[in-house]
C-alpha cells in the first residue's frame, strides 16, 4: 500500500483542488498528481474527476473512507508507540521544528553523546502535512528549531542564526568591479542591484514563508512569482552554481558555513536587512522536563552555545 499516496489522495479529496492540496503539503502540482495517478494504476480504476472543484467517482468515495481509517489506525499506532519508548530513562526523543535537521544539531548530539555515551537518541521530523511544529508532538522530549514555540513550554534560546548571501569572488568582482573590496553585510537595494546581474537560486533550506519574504522583497510581484516556482530542491546544485558564478543564494549561516568550503572561494555575506535572524533554541515538553536524560542534554546545550565571556 502506498500510504504517502493516500495523504495526498485524502488532502485532494478534502480541498477539492490538486493546486491547494500541493500549497498544504508545500510541494508541486506535478507530485500531487503523480500519486493520485500511481493510486489509479494501482486500483485500475480512475478516482477523481478532473473538475473544477475535483470530485470523486465512486471508487474515489470508497478509497476515501478507507484511507482516512488506514491513516488514523497508523497515526494511533505511532502514538502508543512513542508512549511507550518516551518511558525508557535512556532514550531521548528529539522533534525537529522542519522536515530538515537544523545544521547545529549534529554538532550538540556529538556534544550531548560525550556526556552520555549509553543514550538512545531517535529523531523525529514533521510530516509533508504538518511542514512545521511549535511543540514536541505526541512521543517527544524536546523541539530542537526556530522560535516562536507555543508558549506554554519551557523554553531555552541558544544563539540567532543570521541570513546570508552566498556568491563566488569571481562573480562578485564582475558585479562590483575590480579591485572591489568585499562587503560584511548588504542592504537591500544593494542586493537587488546584486541580483539584477546575477540570477539568484533559492534552496528549500529557505522555508517557504522565509522565500516568499525574499522574493518580494528583491523582484517585482511577476518576478517573485516565478522566482517561488524556481525554487532548487538539492542545496548540492545551488553550491555548484554559486561556486562556478552561475548565480548567488541566500541561505542560513550556519548551513552556508557548512556546505561552503575556503577552496570553493565563495563569499558570505550577510543581509539582516532583507530578512531578519532566526532565534534558535529548545522547546521542553512540560511532561519530560524533569528526566535526566532531558536535563542533561538541555544543560549541554546551554554550555555549548553559551557567548564566550571576556575577562579583564
Amino acid at each position: 500500500m502506498y500510504l504517502d499516496s493516500l495523504y495526498y489522495f485524502v488532502s485532494v479529496a478534502e480541498l477539492g483542488s490538486v493546486s491547494r492540496a500541493a500549497q498544504k503539503m508545500y510541494t508541486s502540482q506535478q507530485v500531487v498528481s503523480a500519486h493520485i495517478q500511481r493510486l489509479e494504476k494501482h486500483y485500475r480504476a480512475q478516482l477523481i474527476y478532473r473538475t473544477r472543484p475535483i470530485t470523486l467517482t465512486l471508487a474515489g468515495e470508497r478509497l476515501l473512507v478507507s484511507a482516512r481509517t488506514v491513516i488514523d489506525t497508523m497515526e494511533n499506532t505511532e502514538r502508543q508507540i512513542r508512549e511507550i519508548v518516551r518511558q525508557e530513562p535512556n532514550r531521548l526523543v528529539i522533534a525537529t521544528g522542519r522536515a530538515a535537521s537544523p545544521p547545529f544539531l549534529e554538532k550538540l548530539l556529538r556534544a550531548f553523546q560525550e556526556k552520555k555515551p549509553d543514550a538512545e537518541i531517535a529523531l523525529m521530523h514533521p510530516t509533508s502535512t504538518e511542514t512545521r511544529w511549535n511543540a514536541p508532538p505526541e512521543g517527544a522530549h524536546v523541539l530542537v528549531g526556530e522560535f516562536p514555540f507555543n508558549e506554554e513550554l519551557e523554553t531555552v534560546e541558544l544563539f540567532r542564526d543570521s541570513y546570508c548571501l552566498a556568491l563566488s569572488r569571481s562573480a562578485l568582482t564582475n558585479c562590483l568591479g575590480a579591485g572591489a573590496a568585499v562587503p560584511t553585510e548588504m542592504s537591500v537595494e544593494q542586493v537587488r542591484a546584486l541580483c539584477s546581474k546575477l540570477p539568484l537560486r533559492l534552496t528549500d533550506t529557505v522555508i517557504p514563508e522565509q522565500a516568499r519574504l525574499i522574493c518580494r522583497t528583491i523582484f517585482s510581484e511577476e518576478q517573485a512569482d516565478a522566482m517561488e516556482a524556481e525554487v532548487i530542491r538539492s542545496t548540492d546544485l545551488v553550491k555548484y552554481l554559486c561556486r562556478t558564478g552561475q548565480c548567488c543564494s541566500i541561505l542560513p549561516a550556519i548551513l552556508a558555513a557548512k556546505t561552503f568550503f575556503p577552496k570553493d572561494d565563495v563569499c558570505l555575506i550577510s543581509v539582516p536587512e532583507l530578512i531578519p535572524p532566526k532565534q534558535m533554541g529548545l522547546g521542553i515538553s512540560k511532561r519530560a522536563a524533569e528526566a535526566e536524560v532531558v536535563k542533561l542534554f538541555v544543560k549541554t546545550a546551554k554550555e555549548l552555545f553559551a557567548p564566550p565571556s571576556h575577562t579583564e
